[in-house]
């Protein structure tokens, strides 16, 4: 919700919005929250990066830098949660550079801070895989106070080592379940094309463009050892989303297109594909597009209309 109502405020102060439209009513910025399981960790970083730049915006420079610098003492909170997300700390320098200017004191805090950081992912990485039976306290524990755990959610993969997730990813490349991420990001970059002049000052600084490669070459990193390529997709999707509010140069203006021919169009790029967070074992080329963002965003209704139609049909 607060990355939602933070990327409102943020829209909201754009003089046309046709530019945003695509990426607004894709099936991977908004709506990949609401087409899986949206209750994943990495909802609390890109909530957090869009309040610094909704701070930036709002409040200014100097409120944007003591921000910064809190989310940059508490992300360490986000790397226990899941030590993945370290990966994407790069984000958060670029955009610390793009708002205030770089003196040498500021510099040391950065690197002090990210010092903090990296010591508390290598600590994790370090660490022994959790043994089965505390694994299966923690299930149990949680059952307990009523959240069931499935037995294939992220807490059955806490005692799981690197070599087991890269086998995983090594079964679902020879099964052609990552193919079509491939045209995935290409229909993704059609929605980025009308605002990317306001990412090009990003990429064009030695520093920030070599910040932003780290962060990519981390994830394919993580994507050799991990499985849920889509959550990873999603997470370089919104951050860059939220990257275009930092330097709002005007944007081109495009024809009017016909009001009904722009509706089927807008239409057919929102529903009939979707980024899954993991390549799915039931799907295989070409039946991707057979489950798409439409079918997707209508499960999770048919879910609950699943267990609340019994209830009704009691009283």
């Amino acid at each position: 919700a607060l990355f939602f109502g933070l990327s409102y405020q943020l829209l909201k102060k754009e003089e046309r919005l046709l530019p945003y439209g695509l990426l607004v009513i894709s099936p991977f910025l908004f709506a990949f929250q609401l087409t899986g399981e949206c209750h994943r960790k990495e909802i609390v970083l890109i909530a957090l990066f869009a309040g610094l730049v909704w701070l930036a915006r709002k409040r200014g420079a100097a409120a944007f830098e003591k921000g910064c610098y809190l989310a940059l003492g508490l992300f360490p909170l986000l790397i226990l949660s899941h030590e993945a997300l370290a990966i994407f700390l790069p984000y958060f320098l670029v955009l610390f550079v793009q708002i205030v200017p770089l003196t040498r004191a500021r510099a040391w805090a950065c690197i002090a801070l990210c010092a903090l950081n990296l010591g508390v992912f290598g600590a994790i990485c370090l660490s022994p895989p959790v043994p089965p039976a505390g694994v299966e306290a923690v299930v149990h524990r949680l059952a307990e106070h009523g959240y069931p755990v499935s037995g294939t959610g992220a807490i059955q993969w806490i005692n799981r080592t690197a070599e087991y997730g890269r086998q995983h990813v090594i079964h679902r490349l020879a099964t052609r379940q990552y193919i079509l991420y491939l045209p995935m990001l290409l229909l993704a970059g059609v929605a980025f094309a009308p605002v990317v002049r306001r990412l090009k000052p990003i990429f064009q600084r030695p520093l920030t463009a070599t910040l932003i490669a780290t962060t990519f070459l981390g994830t394919a990193f993580l994507c050799y050892t991990a499985v849920d390529w889509g959550r990873y997709l999603y997470i370089h999707a919104a951050l860059l989303f939220l990257l275009t509010f930092v330097h709002p140069v005007p944007l081109p203006i495009y024809p009017r297109l016909p009001l009904r021919a722009a509706l089927a169009a807008a239409f057919c790029y929102s529903a009939f594909w979707y980024i899954p967070h993991v390549g799915p074992q039931h799907l295989h080329p070409p039946s991707y597009f057979s489950y798409n963002n439409f079918t997707a965003i209508l499960d999770p209704a048919a879910k609950i209309w699943s267990h609340l139609a019994p209830s009704s049909g009691q009283q």
